[in-house]
């Protein structure tokens, strides 16, 4: 069949198997790269890095499985989904590196289904609220005319979470619990930690400090547009594309 003139696309991931490695030894806190051209003492530098990519090959039907466990009974999360990526695509963070990207996106809306902060019965835009409150600042702050909202000023709700103080972890699957490093493991060797529910992979691995904060900042944004009725919030958040350039006072290219 002749797919070349249409939009549609085959992608094949390839994956690791969950038993193929010794989870213990893909801990953040354990080196895990065996070259014999290596200094013995070299060994005992950790790898949280490369064992993190390893993990994240290991265990992709797992979050896959979860996901789709969570969206096949819930409209107004799939139509979430979606348009939270489009948000994150028009604000230019899903396509730079180091930045939250739409998996991440829709692991951290799974944790608030499990803590009990979303339900089934909310609409797209109900989910889209209260997942930015929990990611957005904790401030007061002046909307200009600049990034299109009115002059007032907004008082936010205040955050529910602050990631680089206090980790995240998905419902733990029993599973995996017993060979768990923990959460103070990973706390130091990364910035940032959003377990997984194996309790063995950091979901925020390769997202910079700075990268969250801006993502929290556009977060914050995005709350000013809920909650001014006088504004067109979709048109604003989902179809205006954001001029990247215009976005920082400096930018090095």
């Amino acid at each position: 069949m002749d797919f070349s003139k249409t939009k549609f696309v085959i992608r094949i991931i390839p994956t690791v198997s969950p038993s193929v490695f010794s989870l213990s030894r893909l801990h953040p806190d354990k080196n895990g790269i065996r070259n014999p051209n290596i200094d013995v003492d070299c060994l005992q530098f950790a790898t949280p890095q490369y064992n993190n990519d390893i993990l994240g090959d290991m265990f992709m039907k797992n979050h896959l499985a979860l996901l789709h466990q969570h969206v096949q009974d819930s409209q107004g999360l799939v139509d979430a989904l979606v348009l939270g990526k489009i948000w994150l695509q028009q604000r230019n963070m899903s396509q730079q590196e180091g930045h939250v990207d739409g998996f991440v996106l829709g692991m951290l809306m799974i944790h608030l289904f499990q803590t009990r902060k979303l339900n089934r019965q909310m609409s797209s835009y109900q989910i889209l609220r209260v997942f930015m409150q929990f990611i957005g600042l904790p401030l007061f702050s002046f909307f200009t005319s600049s990034i299109g909202i009115s002059p007032r000023i907004f008082a936010l709700p205040p955050a529910n979470h602050d990631m680089s103080a206090h980790p995240l972890q998905l419902k733990l699957d029993s599973d995996f619990a017993q060979d768990a490093p923990g959460v103070e493991v990973f706390r130091r060797e990364f910035d940032l930690v959003f377990l997984d529910s194996t309790g063995h992979l950091n979901l925020l691995a390769r997202v910079s400090k700075l990268a969250w904060e801006e993502f929290r900042h556009e977060a914050t944004l995005a709350l000013a547009y809920f909650q001014d009725a006088l504004e067109d919030t979709f048109d604003a958040l989902f179809l205006k594309k954001q001029n990247l350039f215009l976005k920082f006072d400096n930018t090095l290219v």
